[in-house]
């Protein structure tokens, strides 16, 4: 497509333009048991709303349900997918005490990532080699990605002074479905 807008609902019309200098496939899934992003045999559907198009219909294979994951935070959860090497995001984090945190969350996670968590001013967890989440027959998954998996003291980071800071999360090296990340006062 030459549009300068351009999703999934155009892609009968040529391939979505490259949107930075790497491929852009970043986006965001809903959150659920097993593979989560199966769509059902007649597909989503797109429909007018008051801030644009929105996706709705069946988001999972017809007649399954579509459980919540037992460590999402809420039934509406979606995570960050898609994710390539290089690619970022940005967040706000509120601190509410200076000191030194143990980082760890939910997330999917295949061999080899590496991501970074820096929120300026040389505060930063610096480069985290995450562990790979075991695909096993409970997590009822076919890839790691969504072997959803509570990790703990993965990395650390130390805050100087309590305040808002601007965390830009970077993957490093590899691929890897991030719900949330948690950080622990230690």
């Amino acid at each position: 497509m030459t549009n300068a807008r351009c999703d999934d609902r155009d892609q009968h019309l040529g391939p979505c333009p490259v949107y930075r200098p790497d491929t852009d496939n970043a986006g965001l899934s809903h959150m659920n048991l097993g593979e989560v992003d199966t769509f059902a045999a007649a597909g989503p559907t797109w429909a007018a709303g008051p801030s644009g198009p929105t996706l709705t219909g069946p988001m999972v294979t017809v007649g399954t349900p579509v459980p919540q994951h037992a460590n999402a935070t809420t039934a509406d959860d979606t995570y960050l997918g898609y994710m390539a090497t290089g690619e970022w995001s940005k967040y706000t984090v509120e601190v509410l005490a200076a000191g030194m945190y143990s980082i760890g969350g939910l997330m999917g996670v295949p061999p080899g990532t590496k991501i970074t968590l820096d929120f300026g001013n040389g505060v930063t967890s610096g480069v985290i080699a995450l562990p790979a989440s075991p695909v096993t027959p409970a997590c009822r998954c076919l890839e790691a990605y969504h072997a959803w998996t509570v990790v703990r003291d993965i990395g650390m980071v130390t805050f100087p002074v309590a305040g808002t800071y601007l965390m830009t999360f970077t993957l490093n090296a590899a691929q890897f479905n991030p719900l949330y990340f948690t950080f622990t006062k230690v």
